[in-house]
């Protein structure tokens, strides 16, 4: 079953939530890791509600206000959000009051925002919603889980899901991530060019199982995911995947990957298997690395089909030269532990 893409939005370290600019400058940075570029939350978050939500919090709430109203939904029939790591921001403003306060009087605010699910549960709250609401923490397949839960809620009937990921920096989440070798910072590169480069952001979609609109919209078509995997055997992975679907290779116009560099051998294989068949674009040069950020590669590949458009920024390698893309693929892995192929037409 398809589940068209009525709307999408995200906030990361370019113009990605407006979409009428979306990516048309380019904003270079300085920082250390690739930080979000919070927008102007007017006209879509209540002023009195921005005091009391941390970063992460308004970027995943603002996603999802500006996704249902792209996609002219007032209230989503589900809300599954995936983040890898949560609100670790209030989580450690807890943690610190249990200490400074000797583990005796507390304020339950930052407890209260401190839980996984409370992107969701302000997402609700924001949008008066008493609907399906579930949150997905899975490391690097956050965000694949809660799109599979998606599907699954459009398969049942549902309609209108609203499906997203969001993950913020703190200092604290910079430094545990170096130590797991799963990402660095652009300041203590160490040359090792199959490690990237640490980042944040949020991205949400909605999905419906109907198109009600007189033009064409992006859907998605199938969802794979992978565990512990060796490349040959993603290479095999990959050639099932495109056969269920009933497509070669040939069939793909554009790869979009979680590449920003060339020494990864997952990457490698699989951009070999595309070269001179597909363009090929790396979403990570936007967002560098964290657990959700495939929900971001999602939204750039429904951003593609809709606008038939391929941001030259984010071109990895020679590129084929496509006049139309029809179909997109979409590869990417989280510390070559957890891998996915997510399957968009239009």
């Amino acid at each position: 079953m398809k589940a068209y893409i009525l709307g999408s939005s995200a906030i990361t370290s370019q113009h990605t939530l407006d979409g009428e600019n979306y990516l048309s400058e380019w904003i270079n940075s300085d920082e250390d890791c690739i930080v979000a570029q919070e927008p102007s939350y007017a006209g879509i978050l209540n002023p009195r509600m921005l005091r009391r939500m941390s970063k992460l919090v308004k970027m995943g709430v603002a996603t999802a206000v500006k996704s249902l109203q792209v996609a002219q939904v007032e209230n989503p029939g589900a809300i599954v959000i995936g983040t890898g790591l949560g609100c670790t921001h209030d989580t450690e403003v807890f943690l610190k009051q249990i200490i400074d306060n000797k583990e005796e009087t507390l304020s339950p605010t930052s407890f209260i925002q401190s839980t996984h699910n409370t992107i969701a549960g302000q997402i609700a709250l924001t949008l008066n919603c008493m609907a399906y609401n579930f949150t997905y923490s899975n490391r690097g397949h956050s965000f694949e889980n809660a799109l599979d839960d998606a599907l699954l809620l459009l398969q049942e009937g549902q309609d209108n899901v609203l499906v997203g990921g969001a993950d913020q920096l703190i200092d604290t989440v910079v430094n545990v991530i170096q130590q797991l070798n799963c990402a660095q910072t652009k300041a203590i590169e160490t040359g090792d060019d199959s490690i990237p480069v640490i980042g944040e952001g949020a991205a949400c979609s909605v999905l419906s199982s109907t198109n009600n609109s007189e033009n064409a919209l992006p859907y998605v078509q199938d969802l794979l995911m992978i565990n512990k995997s060796t490349v040959s055997s993603i290479e095999e992975k990959l050639a099932g995947f495109l056969k269920r679907n009933k497509l070669n290779i040939t069939d793909i116009d554009l790869l979009i990957s979680g590449s920003t560099r060339k020494l990864d051998p997952f990457y490698k294989a699989i951009h070999q298997s595309f070269e001179g068949n597909a363009d090929i674009i790396g979403f990570k040069k936007i967002t560098g690395e964290y657990f959700t950020a495939n929900a971001f590669g999602f939204q750039l590949g429904a951003t593609v089909l809709k606008n038939q458009k391929v941001y030259s920024e984010l071109e990895i390698g020679s590129q084929v030269g496509k006049s139309s893309y029809s179909k997109v693929l979409i590869y990417n892995h989280y510390n070559q532990l957890n891998h996915s192929f997510i399957l968009l037409g239009i």
